[in-house]
């Protein structure tokens, strides 16, 4: 995980390059940028190379940008500013070597990602996506953007919403996919999937990670450290819940406005949003049972003593959870003192039983009945 010490040294490093690129811009962009365009320009960014190039030859409602292309690929800049005030782009085509930057005045702005690839292979002009005020990148198709430092960042306490029913993968060999600003928050929404990979700690977004209803974030940490980070409902009033994949919840649970989530080292885990399954239930012995599903596992919890004990009165005693591979089955331990019965548990992978005798401990504490490969295992747990 990054110090302070480094989160500074990028942020002063991206502030500076930033504020010396925006300088440099002549008066005729900022002349035009006083026009809140909303006409669409696209730039085919295959086209980006050696050369500067804008497209502010005739004042007009189309949004402006500037390519600049100074020195040295690599240890030069290679930088499409865009500068217009809500200006709506979109970008296509491939290009190995850029810095996309949402300048100062673009506030508000809309960048559509379609179907692009862009790399940075620049040492002192870090990231490949980067914006120094509020802006939304809406995502069209298959999106891909690749940097040796933070992917994409944001600066002057900026925020970015990532929207769009497209995908977006975006990694970074050595350091953070996505670096914000202190007060910069990340939002995904639509039916936005976006997927992050880096060696380290993927997402330094402090001030929180918004998640809509159909939108998800995967993140891939090749690094040997975990760490945690918070989501919260983009939308305070829809009725989705959480759905995780692989993710260690820590704090809220799947029905909460905001969850924290751990992300260990090495593993794939995705963040999403899901309707609310209405109640899922299954009949033993005249007795309604609900269970919930997480990760594959059908999960039951008794704790109810009357119910159990009416369970366990009739001839036979049969959980038949057929759909589901794995169970867990909790119920505290002490409920089945004097019971000798023969539980039996039908999953897609077969039948398996176990013995009252068996569950019953003087413990006082629960039990923990699991069935993986149709064989039964039993923990004791708190």
């Amino acid at each position: 995980m990054f110090g302070t010490k480094r989160k500074s040294l990028f942020a002063l490093l991206a502030v500076a390059l930033t504020m010396t690129m925006l300088i440099a811009m002549p008066a005729k962009i900022f002349a035009s940028t006083a026009l809140e365009s909303t006409d669409m320009v696209i730039i085919d960014i295959s086209e980006l190379g050696d050369e500067s190039k804008d497209n502010s030859a005739a004042f007009s409602f189309e949004s402006q940008w500037q390519y600049e292309a100074i020195g040295d690929p690599i240890f030069g800049y290679r930088t499409l500013i865009l500068s217009t005030p809500g200006g709506n782009y979109t970008l296509v085509g491939n290009n190995e070597n850029l810095l996309v930057l949402v300048g100062e005045t673009a506030i508000g702005a809309n960048v559509t990602l379609n179907n692009v690839y862009i790399g940075s292979q620049q040492r002192f002009n870090p990231n490949t996506f980067r914006t120094c005020v509020d802006c939304t990148v809406t995502l069209i198709g298959e999106n891909f953007l690749h940097c040796l430092t933070p992917t994409i960042s944001t600066i002057f306490n900026s925020s970015m919403t990532i929207a769009g029913d497209g995908k977006l993968t975006a990694t970074s060999e050595i350091s953070s996919v996505f670096f914000f600003d202190n007060l910069g928050v990340l939002t995904i929404t639509g039916e936005a999937q976006v997927t992050a990979v880096a060696n380290c700690e993927v997402l330094q977004v402090y001030d929180g990670i918004f998640i809509g209803d159909n939108a998800s974030l995967t993140t891939l940490n090749n690094g040997s450290t975990s760490y945690s980070a918070t989501f919260y409902k983009a939308d305070p009033t829809d009725t989705h819940q959480w759905k995780l994949t692989n993710a260690i919840l820590l704090s809220g649970d799947l029905t909460s406005d905001s969850i924290t989530v751990l992300f260990e080292a090495g593993k794939t885990v995705t963040v999403a949003r899901e309707e609310k399954v209405k109640s899922r239930t299954i009949t033993v012995n005249g007795v309604e049972i609900e269970y919930e599903v997480f990760d594959g596992v059908a999960i039951i919890v008794i704790n109810n003593q009357a119910e159990l004990l009416e369970i366990l009165t009739g001839a036979d005693v049969v959980f038949d959870l057929t759909g589901y591979c794995d169970v867990n089955i909790r119920v505290p331990a002490a409920w089945f003192a004097g019971v000798d019965k023969t539980i039996t548990i039908k999953t897609d992978n077969g039948v398996c039983t176990v013995k009252t005798k068996t569950i019953w401990n003087n413990s006082g504490k629960d039990r923990l009945i699991q069935v993986r490969n149709n064989k039964v295992e039993l923990f004791n747990i708190k």
